[in-house]
This record gives structure tokens, C-alpha cells and sequence, in this order.
């Protein structure tokens, strides 16, 4: 009787211990992990609202130069990381077509796409 009681508070105790490493530490870690996701695209959002902000009263006064200036900038930066390099990913080479056609008729773009970086 008493070798049953010992095996089943053992068994209890194996299965809450299994339960909390298996369970629950796992979710924390994807918790931790969406987070750091989260805060990524947070980023990319705020860079987006930033050059939108400036671009968008410079387009309502008219200056429409000054703009394009705020706006080709993550352009250039964009095809100089990711449209140099973009081997067989699609979505990269859809955009770098596009910010390519635009720098055929755009000069600003065109410069700023073969501006060196320092």
C-alpha cells in the first residue's frame, strides 16, 4: 500500500513537473518571441509615419520636390539592401522592377537608387 501511495504522489509530481517544462515555458517563449516581433514591425511602422508626416504638408503647400526628396529615401534604401540581392525571392524582385521603371522616368529616384552610401 504504501509503495502504490509513493508511486502515485511520484507519478503527480512527474506529471505537474512535465506540465510546467513542457507547457508552460514553451508558451512564455512564443509570448517573448511575438513581442520582439511586434516591436520590429513597430519600427517599420514609425519609419513609414515619419516620412509621411513630413512628406504630406510639404505635397498640401506645394512643394512637391521637397517631397519626393522625404519619399524616394527609403526608396534608395530599399533597393540598395534588399533589390541588389534579391536572388530568387519574388516579392523582392516585383519591387525592384517597379523602383527600377520609376527610376527610368523619375531623376530623383535614379539618383537616389545609385546614390554610395558612406
Amino acid at each position: 500500500m504504501k509503495t502504490i501511495i509513493i508511486l502515485l504522489i511520484g507519478l503527480l509530481v512527474g506529471l505537474g513537473v512535465g506540465w510546467y517544462f513542457g507547457y508552460t515555458k514553451p508558451i512564455a517563449k512564443a509570448n517573448r518571441d511575438a513581442h520582439q516581433e511586434m516591436l520590429a514591425t513597430e519600427s517599420d511602422d514609425s519609419m513609414a509615419a515619419i516620412i509621411a508626416v513630413r512628406a504630406i504638408p510639404l505635397i498640401e503647400s506645394g512643394d512637391t520636390q521637397k517631397a519626393v526628396g522625404w519619399l524616394v529615401k527609403p526608396v534608395g534604401s530599399y533597393y540598395r539592401v534588399y533589390g541588389l540581392h534579391a536572388g530568387m525571392n519574388d516579392e523582392r524582385l516585383k519591387l525592384r522592377g517597379m523602383i527600377e521603371q520609376l527610376a527610368s522616368t523619375n531623376s530623383a529616384v535614379d539618383a537616389e537608387i545609385h546614390r554610395k552610401v558612406e
